[in-house]
């Protein structure tokens, strides 16, 4: 959607119908989703891949300290 939005590929209206439809979110939700990301181009992709960094980080985390991994400390430390 955020792509989408800032090509012009999508309208406000065409992005809302996409986020009722695929999310799904009730529409009012889904115009302010969609205004949101409208005003705020590539907020939405950076956030996913910070998102995704952080996701393979603790995976990593985990494997390399095994029993002795703790939830709180990774928070801390990240």
């Amino acid at each position: 959607v955020d792509v989408k939005l800032a090509l012009g590929e999508f309208t406000l209206e065409q992005a809302a119908k996409y986020l009722e439809q695929k999310v799904p979110m009730d529409p009012n939700t889904a115009r302010q989703e969609a205004i949101a990301f409208s005003t705020g181009p590539g907020q939405a992709i950076t956030y996913q891949i910070g998102k995704l960094q952080i996701m393979k980080f603790l995976a990593e985390a985990r494997l390399q300290q095994g029993e002795k991994f703790n939830l709180r400390a990774f928070h801390d430390f990240v």
